[in-house]
């Protein structure tokens, strides 16, 4: 008897632990291709890069594409696939199968740069894997009995952010190629599969009752979340923060905000969403956070054109 309580609590802590796998490595990919937005980048443009870095009328070493642009092609076929997914059937296997199968194709097309389309091509089936991957995912949770997946979920997606960033950084920094180093990541692929169908206990697929316990929301994460993009912006602008260890910390607690805000937003669908309509409504969820993320992104064009013709503070 006691063995088979060891042997239940090993299987729902491995479960835990996947999922946090699971947020890391789908959020991956859309990170790392932000992080190399600058490599990515160069492949437009076939003549000398020195020559077409900057463009004329810029007062800051800024690129011709903004880094807008990379995030518009990071995220557009995310969100058109968070619209579609949730009125297809869940068939777990399949889309787990194809989450993985593009994301790895992307990290491959993107660093062998074979021209400018292939990599376009790469970005796009990255998003499509993230995108796929988050909206199943998400529905999927729903037939779990054991608590806190969407927490670890949460957790490891926000990993990504920093794990991918620092990971791309250091990679280069060591004397990694950018190819070599987009082509290390297709470790978070298998990872994701070995989970997946190595390691989780996976649920019978029914209607069944939730698990999760009602959560309150807080309001106060997206006034909290306005105050650090204005105290952000300013310092873009005007460089009042003279150490970047500010600037880093301001970062880490908009990240511990957004975090909150995640999981007490799914916690709160999980507990509260009628039986017959909660893996379609977290599925369904999951399109807001993208629309916002988009339109980020078109903030972020005349935004960069704009901030690149002023003065530099430093």
């Amino acid at each position: 008897m006691e063995n088979e309580e060891s042997f239940e609590r090993w299987k729902r802590l491995s479960t835990i632990i996947s999922f946090w796998v699971f947020g890391l490595c789908n959020n991956l990919g859309y990170v790392v291709m932000l992080s190399a937005a600058h490599d990515i980048m160069k492949e437009f443009d076939e003549s000398d890069v020195d020559s077409v870095s900057t463009k004329e009328g810029y007062l800051r070493e800024c690129t011709v594409i903004g880094t807008g642009a990379i995030l518009l092609a990071d995220i557009v076929p995310s969100i058109l696939v968070k619209l579609v997914a949730p009125f297809v059937p869940l068939m777990i296997h399949i889309r787990m199968a194809l989450t993985i199968g593009t994301s790895a194709v992307g990290f491959i097309l993107v660093a062998l740069k074979f021209n400018k389309w292939l990599i376009i091509l790469g970005v796009i089936l990255t998003s499509i894997s993230s995108g796929l991957g988050e909206t199943s995912l998400l529905a999927y949770m729903v037939f779990f009995k054991t608590k806190n997946v969407i927490s670890t979920w949460s957790s490891g997606t926000g990993a990504a952010g920093l794990l991918g960033s620092f990971a791309y950084a250091a990679l280069i920094s060591v004397g990694l190629s950018p190819s070599a180093t987009l082509l290390s990541m297709l470790v978070s692929p298998l990872s994701m599969a070995a989970c997946f169908w190595l390691v989780v206990d996976h649920p019978k697929v029914t209607k069944s009752d939730g698990y999760l316990e009602e959560e309150e929301s807080a309001p106060l994460d997206a006034i909290l979340q306005g105050i650090n993009v204005i105290l952000l912006v300013f310092e873009v602008i005007e460089g009042y923060m003279k150490y970047l260890l500010i600037v880093m910390v301001i970062i880490l607690w908009e990240g511990l905000i957004a975090g909150a805000s995640y999981v007490n937003t799914y916690r709160k669908i999980a507990s509260e969403t009628p039986p017959a309509e909660r893996e379609f409504s977290m599925s369904m969820n999951s399109f807001s956070d993208s629309i916002m993320i988009t339109l980020a992104g078109f903030i972020a064009l005349p935004s960069h054109d704009y901030i690149c013709k002023i003065k530099p503070p430093y």
